[in-house]
């Protein structure tokens, strides 16, 4: 048996895991997310520096304290006693819901809560909690604005709708409910051709197919089908709003009375702008979330989408798609204030498991822009604005047509205002290296088209991220 200077064998292998815990010791203390070690009574034994910057209490308030005593919402209490019981009975549990800090102040959290085995025997348990209160904040206002828009178009006098390609409808207002007077109910899951004279469905068919990528939007005039009355004339405007979904493309409309007045259409184009004003609140609430989590993300998010409208411009797309895309860009990293500041913020290179996570941001910021509707597809612009011509992108590896051409721009306008800028983990690069990084991923991962115009507004035309 070898045996060290001292005369002891296996010295090495106790300096070994002794320097095993001392390294487990500093993940623990030193995690970005909050984490409580209980026993198998459910009394905390241990918490990180996380715990008490998120909870407000020390670590010496916490420890012996029962963990659902301490943290447990009145209203939350009975559900996280259940998960604590699971937990404790061997189960792994993932939850999510209200907690409260030191001060009584309620916070959201989402977490995992598993147990620890030693030698087949349960000798406690871990809980690991992520921080989602700025998350449900900006959640709640978005829900606000989303109330707030339906209630402006049901004030709207014209008809509003969404349908797919074959005229199943998906979405009506009010007024398109008075109109047929029928309730949402009795319209939803119907087809719009039902109330058009089957004259006129070839020339619709031939219209909704024409729309495209490049032409999203059309006018046409065509006589509706009141239940019981003449048919009345409508001046319809429809928006191609997404190429593919459930293998279905996806049309928004909004039908204005043309049969007795004009007068309707100076009263559409106020109540439009309303929207528009309504649509950019809601943009503005989420880019204020990600001003409170991280000004860097915030002011990024801001260079970005004024640097690809210019592009959009620049490369002939109409008003209403440069507005997407600025809009699309003022949001794009969005899904960031998923992610702890820490990490965010962190001067030094990330560890692979920090960078897969803010790798998740692409998904996370798609996640939140689902749930309100607006006229563009904000959260497929958002998922895939790290997606790369040639499959190297993420989160789902697309490539070429599978990308849509907002997303495309954002990938070069991204990269380069990332590259020109300051960031806490590097100095800016500036403007040359950022052109000649985009001009050497011209072609393969990124749009050429997108590319070359790029160059070209600082080259030729001027262009400077400081407006």
């Amino acid at each position: 048996m070898s045996q060290t200077p001292s005369g002891q064998p296996g010295d090495k292998a106790g300096n070994s895991l002794e320097e095993q815990s001392a390294l487990l010791e500093q993940l623990f203390n030193n995690a970005p997310l909050p984490i409580q070690r209980c026993s198998i009574e459910g009394q905390i034994l241990r918490a990180n520096q996380a715990s008490e910057e998120v909870f407000g209490y020390t670590c010496e308030e916490m420890r012996g304290r029962f963990v659902d005593d301490l943290f447990a919402a009145p209203d939350t209490y009975d559900e996280a006693v259940k998960n604590t019981r699971d937990v404790l009975e061997g189960k792994t549990v993932f939850f999510e819901g209200k907690r409260r800090r030191k001060n009584g102040e309620a916070i959201y959290v989402k977490g995992t809560a598993f147990p620890i085995v030693l030698k087949g025997v349960q000798i406690g348990t871990y809980s690991i909690y992520t921080d989602q209160t700025a998350v449900k904040d900006a959640e709640i206002r978005l829900s606000q604005s989303e109330e707030r828009y339906r209630s402006l178009v049901d004030d709207i006098p014209a008809m509003i709708c969404a349908f797919d390609d074959r005229g199943i409808l998906s979405f009506v207002n009010r007024e398109f409910c008075t109109f047929f007077s029928l309730p949402a109910e009795n319209l939803l899951g119907t087809s719009l051709l039902r109330f058009i004279p089957p004259e006129h469905h070839p020339a619709i068919v031939s219209h909704l197919i024409s729309l495209s990528e490049t032409k999203p939007v059309i006018t046409t005039e065509i006589p509706t089908l009141p239940p019981g009355s003449a048919p009345r004339w409508h001046r319809w405007t429809v928006r191609l709003v997404s190429e593919r979904e459930n293998g279905r493309r996806l049309f928004r409309a909004a039908g204005q009375d043309i049969t007795d007045s004009r007068l309707v259409q100076t009263t559409l184009a106020e109540n439009l702008a309303a929207m528009e004003r309504t649509f950019s609140e809601a943009i503005e609430v989420l880019a204020s979330a990600t001003d409170a989590k991280d000004p860097y993300t915030a002011e990024h998010q801001r260079r970005v989408a004024r640097l690809s409208a210019a592009m959009a411009e620049q490369l002939g797309y109409d008003s209403a798609f440069i507005r997407g895309v600025e809009q699309a860009a003022m949001v794009h990293d969005i899904g960031k204030i998923e992610i702890p500041g820490e990490i965010l913020s962190k001067p030094g290179r990330l560890s692979p498991l920090e960078f897969e996570l803010i790798k998740g941001h692409s998904r996370a910021g798609a996640k939140i822009l689902e749930k309100i509707h607006l006229p563009w597809p904000l959260h497929t612009i958002v998922a895939q604005h790290h997606e790369r011509l040639d499959g190297s992108g993420y989160p789902d590896g697309l490539s070429g047509r599978q990308i849509l051409p907002e997303a495309r721009i954002i990938a070069v306008a991204d990269i380069v205002e990332a590259m020109s800028s300051y960031r806490p983990y590097r100095p800016a690069l500036g403007i040359g290296a950022a052109l000649d990084e985009i001009l050497r991923l011209r072609a393969e991962a990124l749009d050429e088209d997108c590319v070359d115009c790029c160059v070209s507004l600082f080259l030729k035309k001027g262009y400077s991220l400081d407006g």
